[in-house]
């Protein structure tokens, strides 16, 4: 199984124009950030790029219905998939955090922005840190460590490289366990081998976003 990282990402949409992101059960979540996990993809800065999220033809809840069945079938079960929606929908609110800035060389993002706590409640991180460090890097010298801020363009790029790499991250986690559940001991005379182009000239919004 190969890398395109495009289409499981737009899949966790299970209505056309929506975003299920998903319904985390209020033991994870607070209830505010409960009822904040279902949106329209319109609501979402890495979804809404394509103007356009429903595709003519396609059935989103079928589609997904399909990824989820193939799932099991692959063993990763309803827990694993519980999990894998926590950080796709985590991903959607950090593309949504608003950055602001301080002045010509810093940035800040306000307290209690709802969609950095959303990401936080979901990832089980602090806020504190997490608004911290998306304005600010770290500098070592030979001798000494300094914290700069950055500019709210550095921030935002900042923002969407982290994103990127989470999505990355689990996007390879899937493949491993897929690969892992077709490993067969048995000597293969032949193959089949799937080149996906319709993920790669349909569903480019993210990728577009976050490069």
């Amino acid at each position: 199984m190969s890398e395109n990282r495009v289409p499981v990402f737009l899949l966790s949409r299970i209505y056309p124009g929506q975003v299920w992101c998903p319904k985390i059960p209020p033991s994870v979540c607070s209830n505010q950030s409960y009822e904040a996990n279902v949106r329209s993809a319109e609501d979402f800065h890495y979804t809404k790029q394509g103007r356009n999220p429903v595709i003519d033809g396609v059935d989103d809840a079928k589609e997904m219905s399909t990824t989820r069945n193939a799932f099991i079938l692959l063993g990763i079960n309803e827990s694993y998939q519980m999990g894998l929606f926590q950080v796709l929908a985590a991903i959607l609110h950090l593309g949504n955090v608003d950055v602001k800035d301080r002045d010509a060389d810093s940035s800040i993002i306000p307290p209690n922005n709802s969609h950095l706590m959303v990401f936080c409640e979901l990832m089980g991180v602090a806020y504190q840190d997490m608004s911290h460090w998306l304005c600010h890097k770290k500098l070592k010298t030979a001798t000494e460590t300094y914290i700069k801020p950055i500019p709210k363009l550095q921030a935002i790029n900042a923002r969407d490289a982290l994103a990127k790499h989470i999505y990355a991250k689990l996007f390879n986690w899937i493949v491993e366990n897929v690969n892992k559940a077709l490993h067969t001991t048995i000597k293969q005379h032949s193959f089949i081998g799937v080149l996906d182009i319709y993920g790669l000239n349909i569903h480019t919004q993210f990728l577009q976003m976050v490069r």
